[in-house]
């Protein structure tokens, strides 16, 4: 049970988000805001700010059944791994552990993702230079 009416206010505004954007409800969006915004809870006011940001982006894709997801998520995990793996390692082996660590989690189908991953060596876009500490 919740005792404090900001935890209660904060739960109530998620839970009204993710009906909204189930129910592909986009004419809802803009008074959901108003409502974020009356609250004036920061961390809220900073996620609302982000969707004013791209709202076009937003509406689209809340009404749209496509999502990059999936694609994203693989090549952030190609990156981490190549950030990892940076002046360790031959072409050859970067490749290896890339179609490891992707098909261990099952992320997409192994003829599309090997095409990807063949894609970026034959382009060379391993051999970018990374920093070697991150900011």
């Amino acid at each position: 049970m919740i005792r404090t009416p900001i935890a209660k206010n904060i739960l109530d505004i998620i839970y009204e988000f993710k009906k909204l954007i189930k129910a592909k409800d986009k004419e809802g969006l803009l008074p959901w805001m108003n409502k974020v915004v009356a609250l004036d809870i920061p961390e809220l006011l900073t996620f609302v700010n982000g969707l004013n940001q791209d709202l076009d982006a937003v509406t689209n894709a809340i009404v749209s059944d496509h999502s990059n997801g999936l694609v994203e998520g693989t090549v952030n995990k190609i990156k981490v791994i190549k950030r990892i793996m940076y002046g360790r390692c031959r072409s050859d082996l970067l490749r290896s552990k890339c179609l490891i660590i992707v098909f261990d989690s099952t992320i997409i189908r192994k003829n599309q993702f090997y095409a990807y991953v063949d894609s970026c060596f034959a382009s060379r876009q391993y051999t970018h230079h990374m920093p070697r500490t991150l900011a």
